[in-house]
């Protein structure tokens, strides 16, 4: 019998951090470093903090 295992909202809300963190690196490389790159970089840093409590 296979092992299921369950995704919490925790890592759900991580592997979304993640792709926020990727997309921001591609962006900034991209693009120079905007507004909106900062308010989200911003932002996912903020969110990382209240899960760790």
């Amino acid at each position: 019998m296979k092992e299921q295992v369950q995704i919490t909202p925790a890592s759900n809300l991580e592997n979304a951090l993640k792709k926020i963190r990727d997309n921001l690196a591609a962006e900034i490389k991209s693009n120079g470093y905007s507004k909106k790159a900062a308010l989200q970089l911003a932002l996912s840093e903020l969110i990382k903090e209240q899960v760790k409590k």
